[in-house]
């Protein structure tokens, strides 16, 4: 707003009272907009802490189960390992008995 010689200094003075007020009024619904938003983000934020917390659980309990798994069949393996040995020597043992049966040997 320009000065102006035909313009009374009162109507200005008023003027910008007016537009501080407007101003004024403007400021106070951007804060509570933002206030609103701030509570709309900490409640988005809490959410998303909410569900990272319940994965994490879920990860925490996959990882056990499959730990559990892979011990047992470690031990299962192992088992196998010492059947075959087993299975393995009496197969060779009954191969060479009948070799030894067959040059009459025994």
């Amino acid at each position: 707003m320009p000065p102006n010689d035909s313009y009374p200094l009162g109507e200005q003075v008023a003027e910008l009272r007016s537009d501080v007020r407007h101003i004024q009024s403007d400021v106070t619904d951007i804060k509570a907009e933002l206030r609103a938003t701030n509570q709309r983000i900490d409640g988005t934020n809490q959410r998303i802490e909410d569900v990272k917390d319940s994965l994490i659980q879920r990860i925490d309990s996959v990882n056990e189960s499959l730990g559990n798994r892979i011990n047992a069949l470690t031990q299962s393996l192992n088992a196998a390992k010492i059947w075959v040995l087993v299975l393995g020597g009496s197969a060779y043992g009954s191969l060479l008995l009948i070799l030894a049966k067959g040059f009459k040997w025994l």
